[in-house]
């Protein structure tokens, strides 16, 4: 058997850069043959030496459904398919999964595998979701090998009754390419760029900082962030708040008030997107992550292994990750009580969470090594083509 062919089809080119970093170097470095898909519309920030090269072509692609662009989108990539005849073809995103799942079977691909990356339905009980899980369970049904990224998404497919489980496996301890652990170290944060930060910020030494890194967007829980932290602000008069992320006004508005509070809370500093969040996971005192839907999600992964403690919600995803009492704090998703009280708890109790924190690095340095998670990835592949080549 020569090189395995492997078509990897995403939607946006940051998924390539950014979640998948290093993985589709690793595999070409190991001989596989790798190729890339996803839209044609590349910002600068993006455009990594592989998707300037011959093994990647652009298609439309857009993130919501649109059919008349989305049959485009599957025309375009029959045609590619067509050109390159890959062994495998692995998609990841719902769009991607669904646009790729239809060209793999209308081009007879023998393996069709599809990363699930979180349920978007999971999100809320609204009628856009019910479509949205009909339309999971489609992209389920093309493929031939369903991956979530986490084992209580695999748990929660199979008890929705979503997908053959079969066709489900999930990747070591879950995650989609683990965390390069050589980056997100302590020892290796630039020490003058850290007193620069804290200079700049001018955050008091006594001050419990609170940090939020992520989408400044509902889906993120940045609303019962906002305002849980304005209820430690009556009590607490020595609370920060950071968030550090980029608004989406487009694709998710967030109300004014909240708006109102981010721009002029004197006690809540925007930072705005940051190529480089390590200095501010070292700066502050807890990571707060009230995401509604994720499904393996790396920013818990940077917080744990650079010893910041967590609390997050309750969701699928965060739950492999962190274990209430034991590796961060839970609290219920959507509620700003329950986020308020842990947001107390971890201030009263903070030599408890350095506990929790430093237990959580242990697992990550276990379990989520980036290295450790591709050779998973390799193996699967070659398991993959062995079954259907016998």
């Amino acid at each position: 058997m020569g090189n395995i062919k492997i078509l990897r089809v995403v939607t946006v080119p940051q998924t390539f850069s950014i979640i998948l970093k290093g993985q589709l170097e690793y595999l070409l470095d190991e001989e596989f043959d790798v190729f890339l898909v996803c839209s044609s519309e590349i910002p600068k920030q993006y455009a990594t030496p592989l998707i300037k090269s011959n093994r990647f072509s652009g298609i439309r692609f857009t993130r919501s459904i649109n059919p008349f662009i989305d049959l485009i989108s599957v025309y375009e990539l029959c045609k590619i398919i067509k050109k390159i005849q890959p062994d495998i073809i692995h998609s990841q995103s719902l769009k991607a999964n669904l646009v790729a799942g239809i060209a793999g079977v209308i081009c007879h691909n023998k393996v069709r595998i599809q990363t699930m990356a979180g349920l978007v339905s999971t999100k809320d009980n609204s009628l856009k979701s019910k479509f949205i899980h009909l339309l999971e369970k489609f992209t389920f049904l093309l493929s031939t090998n369903v991956w979530p990224n986490s084992h209580s998404s695999k748990d929660y497919i199979i008890k929705k009754k979503m997908c053959n489980p079969s066709k489900l496996s999930v990747i070591g301890y879950g995650s989609t390419n683990g965390i390069d652990l050589k980056y997100f170290n302590n020892d290796v944060i630039d020490a003058n760029e850290l007193q620069r930060i804290k200079m700049e910020l001018a955050i008091p030494a006594y001050d419990f900082v609170f940090l939020f890194v992520g989408r400044v967007v509902k889906d993120k829980g940045i609303i019962e962030l906002i305002n849980a932290f304005i209820r430690m602000q009556v009590t607490y008069k020595n609370v920060r708040l950071l968030i550090a992320g980029e608004l989406e006004p487009s694709l998710d508005l967030i109300p004014n008030e909240i708006l109102s509070e981010i721009n002029l809370n004197e006690k809540i500093i925007f930072l705005g997107w940051k190529s480089d969040v390590r200095p501010y996971f070292k700066l502050a005192s807890a990571f707060v992550f009230p995401s509604h839907r994720e499904g393996f999600p790396n920013v818990l992964l940077q917080s744990g292994s650079l010893e910041c403690p967590i609390i997050c919600s309750s969701i699928l995803g965060n739950t492999d990750i962190i274990e209430s009492g034991v590796t961060g704090l839970l609290f219920k998703k959507n509620n700003v009580n329950d986020l308020y009280n842990k947001m107390e708890e971890s201030l009263v109790r903070y030599s408890d969470m350095k506990s929790y924190a430093k237990k959580l690095k242990n697992e990550i340095y276990e379990k989520y090594d980036r290295s450790r998670v591709q050779r998973f990835i390799r193996d699967e592949y070659l398991a993959i083509m062995n079954k259907y080549n016998k």
